[in-house]
């Protein structure tokens, strides 16, 4: 596999969790006020991803600058031409308690937001 297919697969998977994870902010207002007797609302959970994306994001963002670096100091098409892409990592971590991992403070819903600015 190539760069430019796990680019495409990436953003194909990207395109269809968005879709679906859309879809949760227009259902109706009971099943979204439903409150679980373990666990968060419709409305809580839809806060937490998008605080979790927010702060990947960042990181992301700075990862990129390093690997823009980096590729100033190396031959990228010699470096890629060896490099082996292994996306069922990415499908690995993906299960539910597939690794051990709190959630930091940061990242937990506080319900200040409304739906609309949560999902902007």
């Amino acid at each position: 596999m190539d760069i430019r297919h796990t680019i495409e697969i990436i953003e194909k998977e990207i395109t269809i969790t968005l879709d679906e994870y859309n879809k949760w902010f227009v259902v109706d207002k009971n099943l979204m006020n439903f409150s679980p007797q373990y666990g968060w609302r419709i409305d809580q959970i839809l806060e937490h991803v998008t605080l979790t994306n927010h702060f990947l994001l960042i990181l992301i963002r700075k990862g990129k600058r390093t690997a823009i670096e980096l590729s100033s100091k190396k031959n990228l098409g010699k470096e890629l031409e060896n490099y082996q892409f292994n996306l069922d990592k990415l499908h690995d971590i993906s299960k539910h308690k597939s690794f051990a991992w709190i959630r930091p403070e940061h990242m937990e819903p506080k319900g200040e937001a409304g739906l609309s600015e949560i999902q902007t």
